[in-house]
């Protein structure tokens, strides 16, 4: 198979060489569970047994593709072929059965790390920048071109409970970093993953606000029940 026709080998392994210009911050380069500042509760509980616990779902494809039907996580992404370099990466197929989330392929899978179903756990994407808006505070920007669909970074923080983020949503802080992302299963249960990356977070936290946002984003679990919010 040629290069071409596979993700550019850039992202075939985890990468996240970004910092934040404020000091007073702890990059972490994913989801992190918080620290009680008392003790633990039920749902402090609940909340570190998900995040400990594995998701099942796999696949037994062995032809490095992983894009057809037979695939259960498969037809995510599309390879999109840079025009000025020729180079690869996979972007979001607008074809795929499922829109608000995506299910990756992951370690108990068959497939080589190369299959076309893996972009979100390699890392943010390269040429990001942070730098000060005027009137507005840091945020994030690109120094190359970005096509339609193509995965920015991962929004990571520290994991709460509901309770401590109704505790976190009151204090006087002026900035707000909290995300709530809400999920229905598919027994009709609400689903809620409770984000904030105010003291430990990645580079995500500066795509937090815009008044014209141009990305969104989606649910993606790759090996975790606790999903990752990718952007």
């Amino acid at each position: 198979m040629s290069r071409q026709s596979s993700p550019d080998q850039r992202f075939l392994e985890f990468s996240d060489n970004y910092e934040h210009p404020d000091q007073g911050v702890d990059y972490i380069v994913e989801n992190e569970i918080f620290s009680p500042s008392s003790e633990f509760t039920k749902s402090y509980e609940d909340l570190r047994e998900a995040f400990n616990s594995y998701l099942s779902s796999s696949c037994a494809c062995s032809d490095n593709d992983c894009t057809s039907d037979s695939c259960p996580h498969g037809k995510n992404y599309q390879l999109f072929v840079h025009p000025a370099t020729s180079k690869t990466e996979l972007v979001l197929n607008p074809s795929r059965s499922t829109k608000e989330f995506l299910c990756e392929c992951s370690q108990f899978c068959k497939c080589p790390k190369s299959c076309k179903n893996r972009r979100v756990q390699f890392g943010p994407r390269d040429d990001l920048e942070i730098k000060c808006c005027e009137g507005k505070g840091m945020g994030l920007f690109t120094k190359s071109f970005i096509p339609a669909g193509a995965f920015i970074c991962e929004y990571a923080g520290e994991l709460l409970t509901e309770s401590e983020a109704r505790k976190r949503d009151v204090e006087p802080n002026p900035m707000k970093y909290l995300l709530c992302l809400n999920e229905i299963s598919a027994s009709a249960n609400k689903i809620q993953t409770f984000v904030d990356p105010i003291r430990r977070g990645n580079i995500g936290r500066y795509l937090n606000h815009s008044c014209e946002p141009n990305c969104e984003i989606l649910s993606v679990r790759v090996d975790s029940i606790i999903p990752k919010l990718g952007k």
